[in-house]
């Protein structure tokens, strides 16, 4: 189960719920924090070598020595003490006394190459443990946003028709690549950075306050003052953020409706209309980004400005101590350079501060489109709909007082529809555009849901059904063919792996494309390109034929899946439908009305509504509107002609 199929009690913010996509890594998670405070560790250990570097590199006698402090003198002149942290500083007293003699001992050239050699070897530890940090963090960071992806594409699959009627297509694109984008580059690089930078801030921070403690509170006081620049900057920050990726996504989406419709551009030659549209858009977009790169550009030279401030403070703090004999030169250097070094980490941690605010944003706009309810109830979606019995009509389907329309503010569509279409029967749904006649069919595989009324099979109201079961029950044939880029056996057995090459060109066969699909160059293992360009529009249309004889349904939709064909193309098209529909319950719309003279029955629609009913004579006979439809559509064309002679 993904992260957002988890049900919870409260609205949980944003960024949490972009972190929860990282429980399936947790121990990945994990084991990288563990290794990322070793490196924070060792980081320390390499940082604290110049101390006893810078003092056994000071000309003299003089050996380098730990500082022990007098509690310490107290606690080793003294018994071995029984409580348990006293024990703990008396045994590190005495490491510090055991490691001072063994200096002591040491010839101080020789010592100066066991302290390098020693670095070198926490170097390389550093290094490996960095590059382990990196694996397992990263692996657990881009393992989520994979699901993320995941999920984003699981919930625009399972969305109903109606919410891509309220979204633009370049938006979405935008929700999947570049929204989730701006989440890796939080839950990736900079989730990483974070870990280990928290992990210096707190070693390096704690080696500090054991040198000194109140000098270090002091400046961890004056750190503090630089979240409030932070803070202010951040919430800038985002806003210019939302903005930039609302004009973004309108960018997104105006680049897909100029490639969709280039011809129609160019035709009423709109090039000028549609430029000026993008630039104007591109420049409020500009405007935007370029306020949100100065703020982000402005918050490190604040952190800088702030630290500066701190460091002349340590400078004259820790040198009083020099200049009074309690700390030596190396450990002046080691604390001014570690609270230095300090910095980047800092100034890494506010800019992870601008990251979490940009995937908040991104993911506000991720779960809406993952919080939208989805088409199949959770109880269905684990279902096959392979291993589920077809719903075959055995009476009829009825249509009871349907009405439809696609929003609360629209005006109905489809008004009080009451049609028995007997199972087997062939029905034809004619009308001039917009009468209807796709929404009507649409109702019958719900990809909506009546407004009014209701839709049954044999008494059973089809809201009952699995929708899986019902869909897999119909088979649909429109005339914007959709072929998918891969073979032509992949496209024909399309989601059923199960159908054996035979079945395949069987199906290929009675849909009329075996002959053309065996003249192509590697036959059903053809790749036919995106939309299946490398095809003519009938071989398309047939192709989605063999598709759907193949899947056998009992109940079946043609939507104009005739109406761009040239006359040859039409004729085998028309063949094939002839061979599908046999059997079958089939509803027709159809735009050339010669190809329904054959329907069981007509219904002719008109601004929603059922105006006239009939076979083709009874229609012709009463004189209406499809009357008038056929001969509008058949007006100085030869069967006109043939007609009046005869």
């Amino acid at each position: 189960m993904l992260p957002d199929d988890r049900p919870t009690k409260k609205p949980r913010k944003t960024f949490f719920r972009i972190l929860a996509f990282l429980s399936p890594y947790r121990r990945q998670f994990i084991i990288g924090t563990l290794l990322a405070l070793a490196f924070s560790v060792t980081n320390g250990i390499s940082l604290y070598s110049v101390v006893p570097l810078f003092n056994t590199l000071t000309p003299g006698t003089e050996r380098y020595q730990i500082h022990i402090s007098e509690k310490d003198q107290r606690l080793l002149s003294g018994e071995r003490p029984a409580e348990l942290m006293e024990r703990v500083n008396y045994h590190k007293a005495s490491v510090k006394l055991s490691l001072n003699h063994l200096f002591q001992k040491t010839e101080k050239f020789t010592l100066l190459l066991y302290i390098c050699g020693g670095l070198f070897v926490v170097i390389i530890i550093r290094v490996l443990l960095e590059l382990a940090v990196v694996y397992f963090i990263g692996y657990a960071g881009y393992g989520a946003i994979t699901d993320i992806r995941r999920a984003v594409y699981n919930a625009l699959i399972n969305l109903p028709l109606s919410f891509f009627h309220r979204r633009k297509t370049g938006t979405l694109i935008s929700n999947i690549i570049y929204d989730t984008d701006l989440v890796s580059g939080a839950l990736s690089n900079q989730l990483r950075k974070f870990v280990i930078n928290v992990f210096i801030v707190i070693t390096h921070l704690s080696l500090l306050l054991y040198l000194n403690t109140n000098l270090t509170l002091g400046a961890i006081g004056m750190l503090v003052l630089i979240t409030i620049p932070i803070t202010i900057m951040g919430r800038s920050f985002k806003r210019y953020t939302d903005i930039e990726q609302d004009k973004t996504a309108e960018i997104s989406s105006m680049v897909v409706e100029t490639v969709a419709g280039i011809r129609i551009i160019k035709s009423h030659r709109m090039e000028g209309f549609q430029l000026e549209r993008f630039t104007k858009t591109a420049q409020r977009l500009f405007a935007k980004v370029y306020k949100k790169s100065l703020v982000d550009i402005l918050r490190p030279h604040v952190i800088e400005i702030v630290a500066s401030f701190f460091v002349v403070f340590l400078l004259i703090g820790v040198g009083s101590k020099v200049l009074s004999g309690e700390y030596s030169k190396g450990e002046f250097l080691f604390y001014i350079l570690t609270f230095l070094f300090l910095i980047d980490p800092l100034k890494q941690i506010a800019n992870m501060n601008n990251q979490v605010k940009q995937a908040e944003s991104a993911g506000e706009r991720i779960f809406g489109v993952i919080d939208e309810p989805h088409e199949i109830p959770p109880d269905e979606r684990g279902a096959d709909a392979s291993l589920l019995p077809l719903i075959a009509p055995k009476e009829e389907i009825r249509f009871s007082g349907v009405s439809f329309k696609y929003t609360d503010e629209t005006e109905y569509v489809l008004r009080d529809i009451s049609i028995s279409v007997p199972a087997g029967a062939r029905i034809a749904i004619v009308g001039r555009s917009g009468a209807g006649k796709t929404t009507l069919v649409d109702l019958v595989p719900r990809f909506y849901s009546p407004s009014a009324g209701s839709i049954s099979i044999d008494g059973v109201d089809i809201a009952t059904y699995p929708l899986k079961q019902l869909r897999n029950s119909i088979g649909i044939v429109t005339q914007d063919v959709f072929l998918f880029n891969g073979t032509i056996a992949e496209n024909i057995a399309y989601g059923h792996r199960e159908f054996s090459r035979d079945r395949v060109e069987e199906a290929a066969r009675m849909a009329n494309s075996h002959d053309f699909i065996s003249r192509l160059p590697n036959g059903y293992e053809t790749v036919i390109g995106e939309r299946g360009i490398t095809l003519s529009g009938g071989e398309r249309q047939r192709v989605a034929i063999a598709r759907s004889i193949l899947r056998n349904p009992p109940i079946l939709i043609l939507d104009e899946a005739t109406s761009s064909l040239d006359t040859e193309s039409e004729r085998l098209v028309q063949g094939a439908l002839e061979r599908l529909m046999n059997d079958r319950t089939s509803f027709v719309i159809a735009h050339r009305l010669s190809t329904v003279t054959g329907a069981d029955r007509i219904i002719v629609l008109e601004r929603g509504a059922i105006v006239e009913t009939g076979t083709h004579d009874e229609l012709l006979a009463k004189g209406g509107i499809y009357k008038s439809l056929y001969e509008i559509q058949f007006a100085d064309t030869p069967e006109r002609a043939a007609r009046e002679e005869a």
